[in-house]
């Protein structure tokens, strides 16, 4: 008898939340902290002490329902087909090559999806680009389990955030767990080549990192720039934020390139990681030069739609000799709004992206019947 009764145990035939009496329910119950910093643990004992990862995704679902219930993407677990079936809109964010996330549906400029959502949440909120310690300041665990639920169900949705710390650690964490770095190990070597080159010869550091960036595969290209662009963003505000170049180099540095094997001798020496990431910010507009020649048009096409018939034309003919330092101001002040302005989605890429719910249904049945 107690074989077969731990045979069914073992199988889930009997749950273990069965074992249980009322009386011991009743001196365990649930928990839920009081303490907001230390709200990255629920307590259920109805659950077992070991969870699988589909049972956490569940939990963790059923979690989020009761806190943000549905979202302008529909409900977060499951909606709707065509013929009336339930589809779960759940789809592997992280931890996903970027080669198999090119070749889905929700890119945007070559550009992964929760890459993009987490820069325009930031930057939307302008006033936290000026939040001391965006990177460098811890976020609660709950906090982040909640974002990357979300984005793995394809909310859109972010206004309900009032923590900027939030979505920069879920952006750190994502480059974290790419199973190959936005560096690929191949060109480990070629990309801190740098560190060994004097400073001095500048130049011969810049074309080592344009050539090296130039072998690289077109979606970690794309996303490459796209991300130090957004930390060049944050650079600049260094005066408030306190995240000076060096601190984001160091910061970075390790989730974006890695090596082959890694010891912890090996992780514990990053300087020469930190080094790269440090050049793509401090020579940012020599060593992207060619990307942001691109990028000025897609702005000013943008501009331009959005601005019909502005007329910006000005006479320098007798101003140009009192006005040069202000002119040199409203030139870094308008660098930095161009930036912006090319991080943030267009009008027609907002409206591809309000039908990313109804594309993740047909993903999923594709998925599904693959």
């Amino acid at each position: 008898v107690k074989v077969s009764y731990f045979f069914l145990l073992e199988m889930h035939v009997i749950k273990p939340s069965l074992l249980s009496t009322r009386e011991d329910h009743a001196k365990q119950p649930n928990k839920l902290s009081k303490d907001k910093k230390s709200q990255s643990k629920v307590m259920d004992d109805d659950s077992p002490p070991q969870m699988s990862k589909q049972q956490k995704i569940a939990k963790l679902t059923s979690l989020f329902k009761t806190r943000v219930g549905n979202t302008s993407s529909g409900n977060i677990s499951e909606k709707g087909g065509e013929d009336g079936e339930k589809v779960s809109l759940y789809i592997k964010e992280f931890e996903v090559d970027l080669e198999k996330l090119n070749k889905r549906f929700n890119c945007v400029r070559g550009v992964p999806f929760v890459v993009t959502v987490l820069v325009n949440c930031v930057l939307t909120n302008r006033s936290w680009l000026d939040v001391e310690g965006i990177f460098r300041v811890a976020a609660l665990a709950q906090d982040i389990d909640t974002i990357k639920m979300q984005l793995e169900h394809g909310v859109l949705s972010f206004s309900h955030i009032s923590n900027p710390h939030a979505p920069a650690a879920v952006l750190k964490l994502f480059f974290k767990q790419l199973p190959t770095p936005l560096i690929p190990s191949s060109l480990y070597e070629k990309f801190t080549s740098i560190d060994s080159i004097p400073y001095d010869e500048n130049d011969k550091r810049i074309s080592t990192l344009k050539s090296a960036i130039s072998e690289l595969p077109t979606i970690n290209h794309t996303t490459l720039f796209y991300l130090i662009t957004f930390l060049k963003v944050v650079s600049m505000h260094q005066q408030h934020n306190k995240m000076s170049i060096s601190n984001i180099a160091t910061i970075f540095g390790l989730s974006l390139l890695r090596r082959q094997s890694e010891t912890v001798d090996t992780m514990l020496s990053y300087s020469d990681r930190a080094a790269v990431v440090e050049s793509f910010l401090n020579d940012y507009f020599e060593i992207f030069s060619n990307e942001l020649e691109e990028a000025a048009k897609c702005v000013h096409n943008n501009q331009h739609n959005n601005q019909n018939g502005h007329n910006h034309n000005h006479n320098h003919n007798n101003h140009n000799n009192e006005k040069e330092e202000v002119e040199e101001k409203k030139e870094k002040e308008f660098t930095e709004q161009q930036l912006i302005s090319w991080l943030l989605w267009t009008d027609s890429e907002r409206r591809a992206i309000s039908k990313f719910p109804e594309e993740r249904i047909s993903w999923k049945k594709k998925e599904k019947s693959m």
